[in-house]
């Protein structure tokens, strides 16, 4: 089998060094939300935008690449 495999994590692939669930959860909201007081400074730390459906995208390319 090659590695890296990608099964079945839709919305599962936060970005490092968030702190775990409860990190990625405060950045979500934060994300979202450009009144939140963490807003700018993650999407700063972020560098773009958040979209999970292009990390899933993204990792689902990467799977059927062939090695």
């Amino acid at each position: 089998m090659d590695y890296p495999r990608h099964i079945d994590g839709k919305r599962r692939a936060p970005p490092d060094d968030l702190g775990g669930l409860p990190g990625f959860e405060l950045f979500l909201e934060a994300i979202a939300d450009p009144s939140h007081e963490e807003h700018d400074e993650l999407m700063r730390w972020h560098g773009a935008p958040f979209d999970q459906d292009v990390v899933d995208e993204q990792l689902r390319r990467l799977a059927r690449a062939p090695s």
